[in-house]
Formats: C-alpha cells, sequence, structure tokens
C-alpha cells in the first residue's frame, strides 16, 4: 500500500515540473523504491503465508534493505521538500533586464498580480503537503520494515533453539510405549 501511494504521488510531483528537483527528474526515485517497497511487501506476506527458513531469511534480509531505502527516501524527500520553490510563476520576462523608470501598474495588473502570488502560494502549499506526505510514508515504511526485521529474526532464532531441543536429548522425545494388556 505504502509503495503505491510512492508510485501515485511521486508521479504527481514528477509530473507538476517544479515539484520535483534535478535528482527527481532524472532518477526517478519515487517510482523505483515505490517498486522495491511493494517487491519487499509481497516478500513479507509471502514469508507469513509459508514460513520456511529460507523465505524468512530472504524476508529479513530485504526488509533490512528497504530500511536503508526509507531512510534515503526520507533524506532525499526532505531535500525536495526544502528545495520546492515557484520562484518563476507571476514575473514577467523583462523585470530583470529593466533598467528604465518602471511604470506604475494599473488596478487591473495589481488585481492579476495579487491573485497570481495567492495561487502560487496555494500550489507551493499543494506540492509541499505532498512531499510531507511522502516524508511520513517514509517514516512509516522505516518501521514497518525494522518490525518484520525483528519479529523475522526472533522466528529464526526460535527454530533454532526448537531444533537444538530435538536434537540435544531424544531420549526425552521418544513416543510414549502403549501399554499391551493380555486377555487370557
Amino acid at each position: 500500500m505504502v509503495g503505491l501511494l510512492y508510485i501515485g504521488l511521486g508521479s504527481v510531483l514528477l509530473s507538476s515540473g517544479s515539484g520535483s528537483g534535478w535528482r527527481m527528474d532524472e532518477t526517478w526515485y519515487p517510482v523505483w523504491m515505490g517498486a522495491f517497497f511493494i517487491v519487499f511487501g509481497i516478500v513479507s506476506f509471502l514469508s507469513e503465508m509459508f514460513p520456511s527458513p529460507c523465505l524468512v531469511t530472504m524476508s529479513v534480509t530485504l526488509n533490512m534493505a528497504g530500511a536503508v531505502f526509507a531512510v534515503a527516501a526520507f533524506i532525499l524527500y526532505a531535500i525536495n521538500m526544502n528545495n520546492t520553490s515557484l520562484y518563476w510563476m507571476c514575473r514577467s520576462d523583462d523585470d530583470d533586464y529593466s533598467f528604465s523608470d518602471p511604470k506604475t501598474p494599473s488596478i487591473e495588473q495589481d488585481r492579476i498580480l495579487q491573485t497570481c502570488l495567492s495561487g502560487r502560494l496555494l500550489a507551493l502549499l499543494l506540492l509541499r503537503s505532498i512531499n510531507g506526505v511522502l516524508l511520513v510514508l517514509s517514516l512509516l515504511e522505516f518501521c514497518v520494515t525494522i518490525s518484520c526485521v525483528i519479529l523475522g529474526i526472533k522466528a529464526l532464532r526460535s527454530q533454532e533453539k526448537f531444533t537444538h531441543k530435538i536434537t540435544s536429548e531424544p531420549e526425552l522425545h521418544k513416543p510414549l510405549l502403549e501399554e499391551v494388556t493380555l486377555n487370557a
């Protein structure tokens, strides 16, 4: 579920243009991290349904990698949230290159500029909110993967203790003999 949200919200940021930094545009990390988290979740689910030592070991290993990816995602989304800006909106092309005296804007131009600035703030709020949701999802993914690692290691350790108990004292684990009564 978290992986699907990563892919969906990351695609919104990627398609927004200025909502994604150059790292996100070049690597598309929301998409492939979402795919990785989906794979990690499927393997964890399979190891719960069919608890073989091989599958549980693979699940523990993948969840350790998932924890590392969740930390990396948190850092990347924090950087992206900090770098998100819409400075280019509401500017005319000749603002920086005009050396003549500025003209006083008309009332209509001033109203349009205020509407544009208000829209820019709302768009910036939306983009940063999506980044914030992805940050929270990264923390959630980290907590889930760490708990899966701990439970998987406990399951593997308890299985080792159980097999060690059986092999250490085989006399205790023999089946009880049935009493045979002779009716003469």
